[in-house]
């Protein structure tokens, strides 16, 4: 039972279940943010896009204002997939209603398979990204690069294996 009683209010429901919620929720924010410097050249680009990619979902479509279920077309899309329409019905229910890990179990199931989504589709656009630098003719005169030879993969990956060892 997790109880906090600031000004004699108490707020009951499962601390585990919004911890849970919390760090899937973060998981999927970070994989936004990795979206969206995938494809921005600076840094405060690619903070001003997530930054306005989360602020505007997250505030118009997430039931922060409106339940989900009174929005229409677009919209009530927008705010059954977006994450942190997901992690505002967690925090609600353990806050508000305590509730418990079995009663949210949906959010957190939306939440979990919202994770590898976002994840894999951030390193997808960042290879495609990568391939194109590396190999498309245009970019290697630009930037006076060369295609990686199969023995510089094979030089990487043996890399990457070790480290991924090591760690």
């Amino acid at each position: 039972r997790f109880d906090i009683n600031p000004t004699t209010q108490a707020v009951t429901g499962s601390f585990a279940t919004l911890l849970i919620g919390g760090l899937l929720y973060v998981i999927c924010a970070t994989g936004i943010g990795l979206l969206a410097s995938s494809f921005t050249r600076s840094q405060v680009a690619a903070m001003f896009l997530a930054m306005i990619a989360s602020i505007i979902p997250a505030t118009q479509y997430s039931g922060l204002l409106d339940p989900v279920s009174s929005m229409d077309g677009v919209g009530r899309f927008i705010g059954s997939v977006y994450p942190a329409a997901h992690f505002i019905d967690i925090s609600r229910g353990v806050f508000n209603k305590g509730l418990q890990f079995a009663d949210l179990s949906g959010s957190l199931r939306a939440l979990a398979l919202a994770v590898p989504v976002i994840l894999l589709l951030a390193i997808a656009l960042l290879l495609l990204c990568q391939a194109l630098f590396t190999y498309l003719p245009m970019m290697q005169t630009l930037f006076a690069t060369e295609a990686l030879s199969p023995a510089a993969w094979a030089r990487i990956f043996a890399f990457g294996v070790v480290l991924y060892e090591l760690i």
